[in-house]
Parts: structure tokens; sequence; C-alpha cells
């Protein structure tokens, strides 16, 4: 696990004896088999354009993850998508399949394998015949020209498998319905398409199934509003499935970004990888983080606490969704600017926004020393948390491990602070008062240490302002630099 701290599950043997059956019993679709694609939660696999990727979950990313792989070296063994929820409730969805990144234009047969729930009998058995048949189940979903399947809920973890079937016949394929964003976000684009040669496509927008006598399509359709879209193709007589998306906008409100001139008063700090793209190279060293607005950020000259100097990060180009980040992933990797917390945090209503990536839930920054060997009251600004060391219980953020996010915190210079992650508000405490000063200096460091062991990970942004920003305001900003990261979607397709 990547720190001390990180959460672990300890269990019986029987916790873990239906996913040790489920891997036994399903060798054949794990055997052999290579990565191809990845999709859910923040992931964006650079390796498919966003519009023609093999496999996308329908509706809010976060509702799960498919994982596509292959068989190396044989083309007709079947293509299996790895489904994972890790949700407390996990809930129903959608898959949409392009067919042409599986077998060509041949029809596809699809098998649901879930684990059978745990009989210690049952598996005692499977294990002493090695016979594992009995500790999985199977469920034919779908056949044919299919493009969008129905997954009921899985806990965590179930394996699609995707076959080629010659016994179908001469068919139309179920269009193929993508999302994007136009550069404005006021509207979204629906490419809609079809597999099958020559097909005409005609869809709807009232919830009415398509007909021969419906709109044709010709191009991408722009989206103003939430509109419920049913397509259909026709080809030789005959017609294809119906597709039936709705299109939703996730965010009413605009965008807004940190040095708006509603917002620009209050603005005291503006560090962004974003803007570091041009003067410096991939992988190099950073030793001085300029900033848009306010101080830049340094290593500092004062010795860590085993009195080794500290490094500066390294810049990537790519490591935040493929755009350009700051990597923490040295111990001694750390920048500062000097007093800085105890200058705009402390004793005052402030508002912090900070796109970062880390699998250490504890990855963020700190207003604190320099060196890790500050004292109390510390600023802890997480991506699991907002709280001050030892003083009052903690504000959970929850953003997930793996996954960029913009975490932001506020405080209101009284009492009351909050926390949001992509611009939805994760939690409020009263009872929170505001620190006058900060130990150890009160300097903004990055990342946060603990025991005297940094946090590892990458930071994208880093805005502070002054003044506690309305929950729409945090929204806004968190939109507009989460849209700079592929972060936060504005449309979405259910």
């Amino acid at each position: 696990l990547p720190t001390p701290d990180a959460q672990r599950f300890f269990g019986e043997p029987r916790d873990y004896a239906d996913l040790s059956g489920f891997a036994r019993s399903l060798a054949c679709y794990l055997d052999g088999y290579a990565d191809a694609s990845a999709y859910g939660g923040g992931i964006r696999d650079k390796r498919w354009p966003e519009n023609a990727a093999p496999v996308i979950i329908m509706g809010n990313p976060d509702r799960g993850y498919a994982f596509t792989r292959v068989k190396s070296g044989a083309p007709g063994a079947p293509i299996v998508i790895h489904l994972m929820d890790w949700r407390a409730d996990p809930e129903p969805f959608r898959l949409s399949i392009r067919p042409e990144a599986f077998f060509g234009d041949t029809p596809l047969r699809f098998r649901l394998f879930t684990p059978a729930p745990y009989e210690k009998d049952a598996h005692v058995k499977a294990f002493d015949r090695k016979d594992y048949s009995a500790l999985v189940r199977e469920t034919e979903l779908a056949r044919g020209f299919v493009t969008m399947l129905e997954i009921s809920a899985i806990e965590p973890w179930a394996i699609l498998a995707v076959e080629p079937t010659e016994t179908i016949g001469d068919g139309v394929w179920q269009p193929v319905m993508r999302l994007s964003e136009a550069p404005e976000h006021e509207h979204a684009k629906l490419a809609i398409e079809t597999l099958t040669p020559g097909a005409q496509v005609r869809y709807t927008l009232n919830g009415a199934e398509p007909g021969p006598a419906s709109a044709l399509y010709h191009e991408p359709l722009t989206i103003h509003r939430n509109t419920t879209v049913k397509a259909r193709a026709f080809a030789r007589a005959k017609r294809s499935d119906v597709a039936a998306v709705e299109v939703r906008k996730t965010r009413d409100s605009a965008p807004l970004a940190p040095d708006a001139p509603a917002l620009a008063e209050h603005l005291k700090l503006w560090l962004s990888a974003g803007k570091l793209n041009g003067d410096i190279a991939d992988g190099a060293a950073l030793c001085r983080w300029d900033a848009l607005a306010g101080p830049s950020a340094e290593p500092p000259d004062a010795p860590l606490y085993d009195d080794r100097m500290p490094q500066p990060p390294i810049f990537s180009k790519t490591a935040m969704n493929g755009r350009p980040a700051v990597r923490f992933d040295r111990e001694q990797a750390i920048l500062a600017i000097p007093r800085f917390a105890n200058d705009f945090l402390a004793d005052g209503a402030f508002t912090v926004l900070l796109v970062s990536n880390s699998a250490d839930p504890g990855f963020g920054l700190s207003g604190n020393a320099l060196n890790a060997r500050g004292g109390a009251p510390r600023l802890y600004m997480t991506r699991e948390s907002f709280h001050y060391d030892k003083l009052h219980p903690a504000i959970e953020t929850g953003a997930p491990p793996h996954l960029p996010s913009v975490t932001a915190y506020s405080h209101d210079g009284a009492e009351t602070a909050r926390a949001y992650v992509n611009g939805a508000e994760k939690g409020k405490r009263s009872g929170f008062p505001v620190v006058g000063s900060f130990g150890g200096g009160g300097h903004l460091a990055m990342p946060y240490w603990a025991a005297n062991e940094p946090r590892q990970g990458a930071i994208s942004e880093v805005v502070v302002f002054n003044r506690q920003l309305t929950s729409l305001e945090i929204e806004r900003v968190s939109m507009y630099l989460g849209q700079l990261y592929h972060i936060m979607k504005r449309w979405t397709l259910e």
C-alpha cells in the first residue's frame, strides 16, 4: 500500500473466497490477456480518441469502471470487459459498445459472469475437485447486432465476455451514439453512427420510436437542453434495434476563471501547471513555480527532518489526464511559499482550490513549516479531509484515489468551514473556529507531510482567495479548472 496509514481491509479467508473461486473458474478469460482500454471515474485512456473508445459507461462516470482485455495472438478469442463498482450502493448501468473495435462487422454474443454467493461446502468441494464452475453465475445478455447493454448492479466485480457469433444471419447494427462538448460548452454535439454499410439512420427528439419517416441523420446533432434521443438504422428492408439516450446537462452554471472580474480582487495565489507548458521540458526539475497571481513557489532552503535538503519536483506534460502537472514523487520533493498560510489563510475567510491526483488520500497542501519540523496548529487541506492538527474534527472530502479531482476548502473567517469535490459540497462543519496563526512560521507547503513522511502525487492548479466563495462560485471555478484537465463534463449521456 502507498502509505503507512492507508486504508486496509482485514478479513477471514471466507471474505475473499468468492473472488478466489471467481478467478479460478474464469481462468480462460484471464490467462494470456492484456489490457486494451480503460474507462470510468476520471480515467482518460489516451490510446483511444474519446469518441471512439471501445466501451463507455453511460451516465455519471463515477458509476463504475470497465477495463477491456484481449488475448494476444488469438484474434478469434473472446474479448473480456472487467466491470467494477466499488460504491456502497451499486446501481444498474448501461454500456455502449463500438462493435468495430471488437470483431469488425461480425455480430456479437455477450455473456456476463458474476461470483456465486459464498457457500463453504460448495467452495470446499470445488477446490477439492479442481472444478470451479459452480462458483460462478453466467447470464447471456444479448446476441446479434447490439451496441447497448443493460448491466444489473454488480457487487463489486463482474466479467463480460464478448464473442463473435455467425448464427444470426443478415442484420442491421444498432446505432452508436457518442457525445462531444462544443468549445463554449453551452451546447453539446451528439454523433450517431451505424456499422452497417449504406444504412440510413433516423432519429427522434421527443421520445417517440423512430420510423422510416423520422428525421434523417446527416451530421452531429446540436443539443442545447436535456433531450431524449432515439435512433434506428434502416437497410435492406430491415431495421435495427432502437438506441436511446438522454443527453443531460450536468451543470447549469457557466465556468468561471479564477481571475474573472468578480473574483480578481480577492485572488491571492494562482499556480498553474498548464501555463508552464511552453517554458520547461517534460521531465525537467521544477526549481521555481512561477505564479499567475501572487508569489511563486520554490524548494525551501531548510534541511528536512533527516537533514537532507529539499529537492524540486518534476514537471510532466501529461500527468493529469494527459495535461500538465507537477509531480511530487520523490521523498525530498517540496515546494513552499514562505508565510503565505499566516498571511492569507489565518485569522480570516479564505477559499482554496486544488487540482490533484494521487493514490494517497492524504496528499495535498499544508500550512506549517518549510521542512516538516513545524508545530501545532497546522492547516491540512488534503484529498481526504480539511482540518487543523489536533484541534478540531476533520471535514471529509472523499476525493477518490487514483483519479484527478478538483478539491476546494473554504472558511467563513468565523466558525464555519466547507469542503467540496468537483464542485459538489461534501462536508460542512460549524464550531471550526478560525486560527489566528499557524505553527512553524505558517508557510504554505506542498505536499503535506505526516509522521515525517511526504505524501506523493501530482498537482496541476493551486488557487487561493482571501474570502469565502459561495457554493455557486466554487462550482463555477471548479468547472473551469475541471474542464481544463478533462475531470468535469458539462454534458453526459444517460
